[in-house]
């Protein structure tokens, strides 16, 4: 199994949006320990409640992951 299958079957066992939170909340929590700023951390969120042009900037990086997706499948 690949990592994508991987992380499909864990997003199917957990559900999607509460994998995403856990991870980044993990993520925080790492960079914390780390002494880091938390704020370096994704946080999950959704396309409507970003400002538009936020969202242009990050557009190109969710077409990359996307094609990730289409081409290994």
């Amino acid at each position: 199994m690949n990592e994508i299958e991987d992380v499909d079957a864990l997003c199917k066992k957990l559900g999607y949006g509460h994998l995403m939170n856990l991870v980044s909340a993990l993520w925080r929590k790492n960079l914390a320990e780390r002494g880091h700023p938390v704020s370096y951390a994704f946080i999950s969120a959704c396309g409507y409640s970003v400002k538009k042009n936020i969202l242009k900037q990050i557009i190109p990086e969710l077409e990359s992951y996307d094609n990730i997706i289409k081409n290994k499948q």
